[in-house]
């Protein structure tokens, strides 16, 4: 094939598909949305326990994420605070789930098992940018954490998981300022 016609070829199909488009149509304004006939659901608020194996297995798949993040963290973290940070995590969130799972055997009840993979979007992020997700993933973690703990607390039913979560809400909320002061460093 001449050299011309590798010109001519897409100029021939691009004219082709030219035709082929239709003209836009006016939009036309969408249907009255009817009127609602209930309100709707409230946003969802942070986690509660409904129940003491509700609470367990929830902290039990929040440390396991911990677990998981933090593990991540210790192979691709840039800053030795994130690093170090991100080793504590692992120390405090494997020692916080045997406490659980001793916890859960005291009250005869059989934890759901917690896969520890880390979040899909800290996987695929590396560098700088890695370390700042991080540490931002890490605090809306212990945000819900808290949250979890201190229903627990206060509205559990037996007296010493209501009593360990009442211990460990102390240990979030200190290693949430760490995280919000790493954070801080790292900048926006």
């Amino acid at each position: 094939m001449p050299r011309s016609a590798w010109f001519a070829v897409p100029l021939i199909a691009l004219t082709a598909l030219a035709g082929c488009a239709v003209a836009p149509q006016p939009q036309q304004a969408p249907p009255p949305a009817p009127p609602p006939t209930e309100a709707p659901p409230p946003p969802p608020g942070p986690p509660t326990a409904g129940s003491d194996q509700d609470f367990i297995n929830q902290a039990l798949g929040l440390g396991a994420s911990e677990i998981g993040m933090g593990r991540l963290a210790r192979g691709k973290a840039q800053s030795r605070e994130v690093y170090a940070f991100a080793g504590r995590m692992i120390a405090d969130y494997t020692k916080a789930n045997h406490r659980l799972v001793a916890l859960a055997k005291r009250l005869k009840i059989d934890p759901s098992p917690t896969p520890d993979q880390p979040p899909p979007e800290l996987i695929t992020t590396s560098g700088p940018a890695f370390d700042k997700q991080y540490v931002d993933l890490v605090l809306k973690s212990h945000q819900s954490a808290i949250a979890l703990f201190e229903s627990e607390a206060n509205g559990g039913q037996d007296p010493r998981a209501k009593h360990l979560a009442r211990e460990m809400a102390v240990e979030l909320r200190h290693n949430a300022r760490v995280a919000e002061a790493i954070a801080k460093k790292l900048g926006p």
